[in-house]
């Protein structure tokens, strides 16, 4: 794997919703304020991480992040280079 495909290029704010969908897919996600995180992987998984604190990252591709059980805020998508 080269530097380039583990680094990210962009990157929006998230607002959970239970129905929308991330475009482009999330390759990461920044927590500004703690909570827990709730999100539907590519593979259709529904994972939720507890007690992320305020700063961390977690390194997960997610296609959702579901406002139902997410109390994190400030939520921001990683996402890869464009080809």
């Amino acid at each position: 794997m080269s530097f380039i495909e583990l680094t990210s290029a962009g990157g929006y704010a998230i607002t959970p919703h239970d129905d929308t969908v991330l475009v482009p897919t999330a390759n990461g996600i920044y927590c500004g304020g703690g909570g827990d995180i709730r999100i539907i992987t590519p593979e259709g998984d529904d994972l939720t991480f507890t007690a992320v604190p305020a700063g961390q990252t977690i390194d997960w591709q997610a296609v959702k992040v579901m406002a139902t059980n997410t109390t994190a805020t400030n939520l921001i998508a990683a996402t890869r280079p464009r080809s």
